[in-house]
């Protein structure tokens, strides 16, 4: 009798024991299909009770900041100016400051003495852009925004990319350059990604949308369109994923790509960030944290680096070009 009762109490205890784990079950599963919005409102709970702070790490009182980016733990800008015998130049940042003497300095007033005489390069606004191995391009836009000339520039040299020449019936709206430094050419109608090689060609691809951005990791290249991220692999030119992302209006947002082909995306809500192969946006900074209104700063260029957030653009009520500069929790990047 005695082992029976104890039979009955081990049963029992048992249908407990595993009732109470598939109630565990069945909360977790629900908890990981919260909404990515609920997600967000967490992560960024936490991130307020952490020490954050905003720091402007440039402001200019002339000149129009084009383009920011970091090399070897120093930070670069890309200024426009109305300085008619100097309206292009790349300066370091220190102490709040702009240097005008730096390893750039040469071969930016061979490239200014030379191309910026020569018709029509000289007409087009210019913009830079960091490829592998510190090489910086140089894009010349026309009025309508499509891409008219590329150079290459390294710290002792510069030459052309005569896209123009091998595509001369074609008209391009932007140039990606990916992390293996390989030049691609976006077009301005159809949305086609096409490589620009010398001695062969490559399939290209791309999605037809009327407000779209391509940016380019090591395998990957991500398509940004309103409401939706088109994945494509590189090499082989094929459709891998549609990633949902409602933060993300037009595609003219801001994006950084990380060496692991991780996506930081500045959209409607702040900086969001989606690891390769992941399918939950975290918010590393949200837009409505002090010094990060979107109707404050008209923000042009992201950049991160280490633990940092480089934001560079226009202070809408002062109209000076600043750069601002965010700790990232528990994020260390380097491109």
């Amino acid at each position: 009798m005695k082992k029976t009762n104890r039979y009955i109490v081990f049963l029992i205890l048992l249908f407990w024991t595993l009732a109470g784990l598939s109630g565990c079950g069945i909360q977790g599963k629900a908890a990981a299909e919260e909404s990515i919005e609920d997600t967000a409102e967490e992560n960024g709970k936490e991130s307020k009770d952490e020490e954050e702070f905003t720091e402007t790490v440039l402001s200019l009182s002339e000149g129009e900041i084009r383009s920011i980016w970091m090399e070897k733990d120093i930070l670069y800008v890309f200024v426009a100016s109305d300085n008619k015998e100097k309206p292009y130049g790349i300066y370091e940042v220190r102490d709040g400051s702009i240097l005008e003497e730096t390893p750039y300095s040469e071969i930016m007033e061979q490239w200014l003495g030379t191309e910026m005489k020569k018709s029509p390069a000289s007409s087009y606004e210019y913009e830079a852009r960091l490829g592998r191995n510190q090489v910086v391009y140089l894009l010349g836009r026309d009025k309508e925004g499509n891409v008219k000339r590329c150079y290459w520039m390294e710290k002792t040299f510069y030459t052309d990319v005569p896209f123009y020449k091998k595509y001369g019936g074609m008209t391009f709206s932007n140039i990606e350059i990916s992390n293996k430094g390989e030049i691609y050419l976006e077009k301005t109608s159809g949305g086609l990604i096409i490589p620009y090689y010398d001695f062969y060609e490559r399939i290209g691809f791309g999605v037809s949308t009327e407000k779209r951005r391509t940016v380019l990791g090591e395998r990957r290249a991500y398509q940004l369109a309103a409401g939706w991220i088109y994945v494509w692999d590189i090499p082989s030119g094929a459709n891998m994923d549609k990633i949902r992302c409602n933060s993300l209006t037009n595609g003219s947002t801001e994006v950084f790509i990380d060496k692991d082909d991780s996506i930081y995306l500045m959209g409607s809500r702040g900086l969001a960030y989606l690891p390769c192969d992941g399918s939950i946006w975290e918010i590393l900074v949200d837009v409505n944290e002090e010094g990060f209104s979107g109707s404050a700063f008209d923000l042009k260029q992201l950049w991160i680096y280490e633990e940092n957030l480089y934001l560079a653009g226009r202070d809408m009520e002062t109209g000076q070009w600043q750069i601002l500069r965010r700790k990232i929790p528990g994020k260390a990047v380097k491109k």
